[in-house]
């Protein structure tokens, strides 16, 4: 249903912030239904920064649940949003960033990030210090819930921030119902 509505891909969380991080069992599955159904796949990781895990165990513990489910990926997508969920300090969250940006290099693994310039600013102090990685950039601009409340469906919204000059993807809408989802 969700191609035949002119869907070609699915963005599907794997890891949650709840209880100071957990795998998100229903996004291994997610993505397999995704596969089965002709669509392209990505994932994300909804970290817990202020968790008493260090930000490469949270990576771990999404990339081992991807690996036991045969699931193989080329980027994993890290949340960067929703300031008060992040330490005041922009040191700290830009180290929690960089334990994971190490990690996923470890695996050879390409992580791109989930933000837009507000939550970037509020959360890393608009670092520059990850563009020798050249991270992909996915960013989201939206004006609320539902279909009333869409950004643009294209890039025209952009700004460059951090060090970024340009965004691989964008998400325009939140909490949309599709196939009676």
């Amino acid at each position: 249903c969700i191609k035949s509505s002119g869907y070609s891909a699915v963005f599907t969380q794997i890891y949650s912030a709840s209880n100071g991080g957990l795998v998100d069992t229903t996004g291994c599955q997610n993505v397999i239904n995704a596969y089965q159904a002709g669509l392209g796949t990505e994932v994300c990781i909804n970290p817990a920064p202020q968790s008493t895990k260090q930000s490469y165990t949270q990576f771990d513990e999404a990339y081992n649940q991807l690996k036991s489910a045969n699931i193989n990926v080329r980027t994993i997508w890290l949340k960067v949003t929703n300031p008060v969920l992040w330490y005041e300090n922009p040191s700290y969250n830009i180290n929690f960033i960089q334990g994971m940006i190490t990690r996923a290099r470890n695996y050879g693994i390409t992580l791109g990030i989930y933000t837009n310039w507000y939550d970037w600013y509020q959360i890393t102090a608009s670092t520059t210090t990850f563009q020798q990685y050249n991270l992909p950039l996915w960013y989201w601009d939206t004006y609320g819930f539902g279909p009333s409340a869409e950004g643009t469906a294209d890039f025209s919204d952009f700004r460059s921030f951090g060090s970024w000059t340009s965004a691989s993807a964008k998400e325009y809408a939140l909490n949309e119902s599709c196939c009676s989802a």
